[in-house]
Formats: C-alpha cells, structure tokens, sequence
C-alpha cells in the first residue's frame, strides 16, 4: 500500500475545515445548507494549499 503524503494529508484537512466553515456560515446566514459552494470552496483550497506547498518547497530547498 502506497502512504499518502502528508501535504496532501494538511491540505485536506485545511479544505475540510474551510468547507465546514462554508456549511456553517451558510447555514447560519441564509438558513440553507450550500453544498455547492463547500463543494467548490474544497475543492479551490485543496489546490491553493498544495500550490503554496509546491511554491514554498521549491523556493526553500
């Protein structure tokens, strides 16, 4: 079995709490569960966590 690396272990933890606070706020503001936009806002995170990732190991080793 192949392990999983951690950046990408911390950016999926990052867009699921990002998602969450989507839900939530949604929930909260509108009354409406917006899975959509947790849908997109996850998505969107994951690649901007593991951009910044990539960024930062090039720019640092």
């Amino acid at each position: 079995m192949t392990p999983v690396p951690y950046p990408v272990l911390f950016g999926m933890a990052g867009a699921f709490s990002f998602s969450a606070i989507i839900i939530v706020l949604g929930q909260l503001l509108t009354g409406e569960i917006l899975w959509a936009a947790a849908i997109i806002g996850f998505i969107f995170s994951f690649a901007v966590i593991l951009a910044i990732y990539h960024f930062l190991k090039k720019y640092i080793n």
